[in-house]
């Protein structure tokens, strides 16, 4: 024991001799905090014996023999090591919470001692999600400075692997928001691959290509370490599990290798264009296969350098792979080598944090970006693949299939345009020029049946007022919810229009007698009065609704309109949230346009 204590004692002294062991500028706590790196602001110490306690390192000798951090991120690369950060926070009069945040959730033990307590919260991917404080991909911890003036908190980390030790200091509310922000675009970027994945697979049923299989289990295979180098299998697949996310660790990225290799193998076909390489690729799988299955028997060291070397062996290779199918005349290999050269950019920058590059957007989300564009181009190959294929026999028997295809593709491209033009893009109601067609097949229907109907023209009341003092986008929304509560109010027979702006259009037939289309009125001033939930607010609107009738009003739709158009000014002009009918087209002259 007392050559240990001399040995320690003899490192801090050799510390205190270096440059950079001076203390670090403490970080400013102020009342927003959007997610502020603080590496600069943090010393750190290396405990390559992992037997320092918090006591040791807050008092001499250890006390001075920490190294200030020079860069925005701590990364030292790969270690099988612990290290101590002490972080200096200064709070002035701003009230917290605050939130620390490290932002690599590969880490493997995390322990934040707060000023004045000897007892950590905990974090890390060996540590269960039940046992930290935070859910989150990534580990975050409270800040609670109890005193004006500096805070000093320390940080254990232990780690087998990158120590990559990246600090941000956030405020709840930037918090919340980034993580939502977060959480959509990342959400986003799985659903992305789920989406492809499903497509690929439902192709494989159709034609029975293996290709679309190895795509399926390569993108997801890829998928999967992604998730994990973004935290989600701690945080959704093995929360209680920590040891089950160990094992992953290490075997999910020579499993991807393996798949990569094997997809590049069936859609290049390398046992044609590049056979010497095709043997190549088959010892890529089977190093990656017999890899991940003894992986959690081997140091870790040696795991980590050989899923670094496989990963960059594939990637050559593969890349190599298509470089010759593509001088062979193998056109769907473009698409291959564009694919590869994208998640190559991403995935080099990622091994570069690994060794030490500081860590930024680029390192952390650069393979997202990329593999994001590789699964579509690879997809987008695949089908190019099938063409070449299967060219000789489409030329044969295809002629009429293409014709026949061509012709639907065009008549729903017309059904598209034709359901574009005559429908509101907001409310997906039909728009007035489908109102239009609607009326007059109306008044044919109404003169051979001999029947009547009504034009209910509904006006929102105060609808400006929402969208000065809320805004467009919640009036938008407001206009949607009115659209789904006015689409309740009429029978399947009967159209409803949005005319433009706040204004709907009811077309209703075969009315019995006119107090028929009264009903419906009074049905819609009631289905509005119900307040709407819309953004954290409960908006109010009212219909101001003038009717005209067929036949007794007119028989021309243009006039049907204009005279429940004067009728709804009649029911504003009469307090609004009211109902008016129009019964004398002497009054279409004196019709005035500027009426509230």
């Amino acid at each position: 024991m007392g050559t240990l204590r001399f040995i320690r004692n003899l490192l801090a002294l050799a510390a205190l001799a270096v440059p950079g062991a001076i203390l670090a500028a403490p970080a400013w706590l102020d009342s927003r905090l959007p997610g502020v790196p603080i590496g600069t602001h943090v010393e750190y110490l290396e405990d390559t014996t992992g037997s320092l306690t918090l006591r040791d390192v807050s008092s001499r000798p250890w006390l001075d023999a920490f190294v200030q951090n020079r860069s925005e991120n701590l990364n030292l690369g790969f270690r099988d090591s612990t290290i101590w950060l002490r972080i200096r926070l200064e709070r002035g009069a701003a009230l917290g919470p605050w939130m620390l945040e490290v932002s690599y959730p590969m880490l493997d033990n995390l322990q934040f001692y707060s000023p004045g307590s000897t007892i950590p919260l905990v974090a890390g991917d060996h540590t269960r999600l039940s046992d930290r404080v935070f859910a989150d991909r990534h580990f975050v911890f409270p800040v609670d400075a109890p005193d004006l003036g500096v805070n000093v908190y320390y940080l254990r980390v232990k780690q087998v692997g990158t120590m990559s030790v990246p600090i941000r200091l956030w405020d709840r509310a930037s918090f919340d928001t980034a993580k939502r922000d977060e959480t959509f675009l990342l959400g986003s970027y799985f659903g992305l691959l789920f989406v492809m994945m499903a497509y690929n697979l439902f192709l494989y049923f159709i034609v029975r290509d293996r290709a679309y299989a190895a795509y399926v289990v390569f993108v997801g295979s890829m998928g999967f370490v992604i998730g994990l180098n973004n935290g989600f299998g701690g945080l959704y697949l093995w929360p209680e599990a920590p040891a089950i996310g160990d094992w992953a660790q290490v075997a999910a990225a020579p499993i991807a290798c393996a798949a990569g290799a094997f997809f590049s193998r069936l859609f290049l076909q390398t046992r044609i264009y590049a056979p010497r390489v095709d043997r190549l690729l088959l010892a890529i799988v089977a190093a990656g296969v017999t890899m991940a299955l003894i992986a959690t028997s081997l140091p870790r060291v040696i795991v980590f350098w050989f899923d670094h070397l496989i990963a960059l062996t594939t990637i050559i290779a593969a890349y190599g792979c298509g470089i010759v199918a593509y001088r062979a005349g193998f056109k769907p290999a473009s698409y291959y080598l564009i694919a590869f050269f994208t998640v190559f950019a991403g995935g080099l920058l990622m091994v570069a944090r690994n060794f030490g590059l500081p860590a930024s957007v680029f390192t952390d989300y650069g393979l997202q970006i990329g593999s994001a564009l590789e699964v579509v181009l690879l997809s987008m190959g695949l089908a190019d693949r099938i063409n070449s294929l299967r060219r000789e026999k489409e030329q044969a028997q295809g002629v009429a299939q293409e014709r026949e295809r061509t012709a639907m593709l065009l008549r729903e491209s017309e059904e598209r345009m034709r359901y574009q033009a005559q429908h509101d893009p907001l409310t997906g109601l039909p728009n007035r020029w489908l109102l239009r067609d609607r009326l007059l097949q109306a008044v044919a229907r109404a003169k051979r049946d001999r029947t009547a109907f009504a034009v209910a023209l509904v006006d929102l009341d105060n609808f400006k007022t929402v969208n000065d003092s809320l805004g467009h986008d919640v009036g938008d929304l407001l206009l949607v919810e009115v659209a789904q509560r006015l689409s309740g109010c009429i029978r399947e027979r009967d159209t409803i229009a949005r005319l433009g702006g706040d204004e709907f259009v009811f077309v209703l037939e075969d009315l019995a007698a006119p107090e028929d289309s009264a009903l419906v009125a009074r049905k819609i001033i009631d289905v509005l009065a119900t307040p709407f939930p819309i953004a954290g607010e409960l908006l109010r609107t009212s219909p101001s609704i003038g009717i005209s009738l067929y036949p007794e009003d007119g028989q021309d739709p243009d006039f049907l309109l204009k005279f429940a158009d004067i009728a709804m000014y009649r029911a504003k002009s009469a307090g609004r949230n009211c109902y008016r009918f129009y019964h004398d087209p002497e009054q279409l002259h004196a019709y005035d346009k500027t009426v509230e």
